[in-house]
């Protein structure tokens, strides 16, 4: 599968993703631990481990680990670059 129609997949593929991403493009700073994700959009830890980790491996969300705990947070530099790759397959596949 060509690497923008795996991103695709990967983004679109379920609503709990699509609340990560709104949550994160919102709050693009946000920087917290899985509990609190998953507390910020309704959702319990287990339900979002799924779809973070597919975030994760797309590169969109990233983890940092810290003294105490493991934080989540938004790679803005990344998701600049996806959106040009996904601008540009949706472009070429619109021609």
């Amino acid at each position: 599968m060509p690497q923008p129609k795996r991103i695709l997949n990967k983004l679109l593929s379920s609503n709990t993703k699509a609340d990560l991403l709104t949550l994160f493009n919102e709050k693009t700073r946000l920087s917290a631990e899985r509990e609190q994700v998953a507390k910020r959009i309704g959702r319990t830890p287990a339900e979002i481990d799924k779809d973070l980790e597919d975030l994760i491996e797309v590169g969109i969300i990233s983890r940092k680990k810290t003294r105490r705990s493991e934080m989540i947070q938004y790679d803005s530099k990344r998701a600049a670059e996806i959106q040009r790759i996904l601008a540009n397959y949706i472009e070429k596949s619109l021609e």
